[in-house]
């Protein structure tokens, strides 16, 4: 069995990444840590990682429905970027968990957020 991901492979992952990606990643690696068990739902995290985009790419900002323009934008952001941000959000969930382990102290979602959170700050 392979262990999780080293920081620095993390780290190098993260690096060429977008602000919009990198605040997408944020959310998915939220939801994931909010329901572990859930991560290997691939629709339950194919729609979190939609409505993270949703959020982030700013449909529906002004509390109306969201346009055919936004649709699109979404639709074009999941298919080009879902992959390889999917990957990362995975890398840095099992890196996360690895680091709350070895960390000690109790396993909180303040914590969690902390570690993901300077991953994602580099």
């Amino acid at each position: 069995m392979q262990g999780p991901p080293t920081v620095e492979s993390v780290r190098a992952m993260l690096q060429p990444l977008a602000a919009t990606d990198r605040k997408i990643l944020g959310g998915v690696c939220a939801w994931m840590m909010a329901e572990p068990q859930r991560i290997r739902d691939r629709e339950w995290i194919s729609q979190r990682f939609v409505e993270v985009c949703g959020v982030v790419l700013g449909a529906n900002d002004d509390g109306d429905a969201a346009t055919t323009d936004d649709v699109e934008r979404i639709r074009a952001f999941v298919q080009t970027r879902m992959g390889d941000l999917m990957v990362a959000a995975m890398a840095v969930f099992l890196r996360t968990a690895e680091d709350l382990r070895v960390g000690g102290g109790p396993i909180t979602m303040e914590r969690a957020s902390a570690i993901v959170k300077g991953y994602l700050d580099g």
